[in-house]
C-alpha cells in the first residue's frame, strides 16, 4: 500500500563577487514522490515533499504547501556587514503539483526578504530571515540577543513576529520548536 519512489535533486552555485566577503548564491530544488499508476499504492502524507520555511520558501510558514511534486528556486546576495555579522537579500520562488508534469512556471509563488547571519570564522551561530510573501511577514526562530527584537518589528496586533528564545536556554528552544510544529500542523489540517 505504501510503495513509492522519491527523487530529491538539489543544485547550488555560489559565485564570489570582488572578494570572498560578497557572494551571489543560487539554489534550485526539485522533489517528487510517485507510485506506479493503477497499483493501488499511495505516498504517505508525511513523506510528500513540502514547500515553505527557512530551507525552501521563506515567504511562507514551514510545511505550508505539500503535494507529490515541489520545485523551488532561491536567489540570494550575501555580504559581510562587519566581523561576526553577514547580511543577505533574497528572493524565493516555488510551486507544488500532483506530479512533475503539472508543475507550471506561471503558478510559482514569490517572496523576497532580508536576513542576518551571526557567525564566527567557521560557523553560523544564528540565522534570521524575514520573508515577505503572499501571507505577510514570516520570521524564523531566533535567539533573543541584543537588537533582534527591534529588527523583527511588530505585527498588526502589536505582537512580535516569529519566536524569540533566550540564548543558552535549550528548554526554551525546544518549547518554541514544539509550538511552531503544533501551529504548522493546525494550519495544514483540513477544515
Amino acid at each position: 500500500r505504501y510503495s513509492f519512489r522519491a527523487v530529491d535533486l538539489l543544485l547550488q552555485q555560489f559565485v564570489p563577487i570582488f572578494d570572498k566577503k560578497r557572494v551571489f548564491a543560487v539554489q534550485g530544488r526539485l522533489q517528487a514522490a510517485a507510485t506506479d499508476d493503477g497499483a493501488g499504492q499511495v505516498v504517505p502524507f508525511y513523506f510528500r515533499p513540502t514547500l515553505g520555511g527557512s530551507t525552501s520558501h521563506r515567504g511562507f510558514n514551514d510545511f505550508r504547501f505539500r503535494d507529490d511534486s515541489v520545485v523551488n528556486v532561491n536567489v540570494e546576495y550575501r555580504w559581510e556587514a562587519f566581523s561576526g555579522l553577514d547580511m543577505a537579500l533574497f528572493s524565493d520562488w516555488g510551486a507544488v503539483a500532483p506530479n512533475i508534469g503539472k508543475l507550471k512556471m506561471s503558478e510559482l509563488q514569490n517572496a523576497y526578504g532580508f536576513g542576518f547571519r551571526f557567525n564566527t570564522y567557521k560557523t553560523v551561530l544564528y540565522r534570521i530571515d524575514l520573508g515577505f510573501g503572499g501571507e505577510g511577514v514570516q520570521a524564523g526562530v531566533a535567539a533573543d540577543v541584543g537588537g533582534v527584537p527591534e529588527a523583527l518589528g511588530h505585527a498588526a496586533d502589536g505582537s512580535r513576529p516569529g519566536l524569540l528564545v533566550p540564548p543558552g536556554d535549550p528548554a526554551a528552544l525546544a518549547a518554541a520548536a514544539a509550538f511552531s510544529s503544533e501551529e504548522t500542523a493546525a494550519m495544514t489540517r483540513a477544515p
